[in-house]
């Protein structure tokens, strides 16, 4: 078994999210012959941006999950961190595919955010304050 069960479930759930939204925008290439950029296309632009955000955003968000799991924090509190970002990541991907202007873009980016900042936070914590 792993040493970082929470932040592995957590990865696997987010690993499979990515599957859609990197299908879709394979798809819409396919499907519309743009095989570069987004061709002015707004649609393959959003799908491109939805999964573009997932990967700038996820990986160092999990490395911090993960880090603070190594630390010894507490389960409840690796587990929430874990299932906000995958809630955030889930409400930006949908927003944005739906359009630009929808609010869950903001929460979902908010909380991603706030997911980073609490885990930075007790890292800094866990090293720097004793």
């Amino acid at each position: 078994m792993t040493t970082l069960p929470i932040t592995a479930i957590t990865a696997s759930v987010l690993g499979l999210l990515l599957i859609p939204l990197s299908v879709l925008v394979g798809a819409t290439r396919a499907r519309k012959q743009i095989w570069f950029l987004d061709g002015s296309d707004d649609v393959l632009l959003r799908r491109m941006r939805a999964q573009g955000n997932f990967v700038e955003y996820v990986p160092i968000a999990l490395i911090l999950i993960a880090l603070v799991e190594l630390g010894g924090a507490q389960a409840g509190f690796v587990a929430g961190l874990g299932g906000l970002l995958v809630a955030a990541r889930v409400t930006h991907a949908a927003s944005i595919l739906r359009g630009p202007q929808g609010i869950g873009r903001g929460i979902g980016a908010m909380s991603t955010i706030l997911v980073m900042f609490l885990a930075a936070g007790w890292l800094l914590l866990a090293h720097l304050g004793g």
